[in-house]
């Protein structure tokens, strides 16, 4: 049996933007085997993908590059606060 991972936008919902790429189903995924050592490669690989997708690492998880853009855009004290 395989493993289906992906990864969801954390402002998915909150009103940051309306093209948030998790709301329409286009987020950063992957796919493996079953094995740990398999779903830590994967894990590797998605959040590779992710970082040069324009994916960002906030304290709260990842946020997709249109709510990232949003926050910013916005002035948003989340983009401020969060913000690695």
């Amino acid at each position: 049996m395989g493993l289906f991972i992906e990864l969801r936008c954390e402002l998915r919902g909150e009103g940051v933007s309306d093209k948030c790429w998790s709301e329409y189903d286009c987020a950063t995924f992957v796919c493996s085997g079953d094995t740990k050592k398999e779903a830590n490669l994967a894990l590797t690989d998605l959040f590779e993908d992710a970082k040069s997708a324009g994916w960002h690492r906030w304290k709260s998880g990842w946020v997709c590059p249109e709510c990232v853009k949003a926050a910013i855009n916005k002035g948003a004290a989340i983009a401020a606060q969060e913000q690695k």
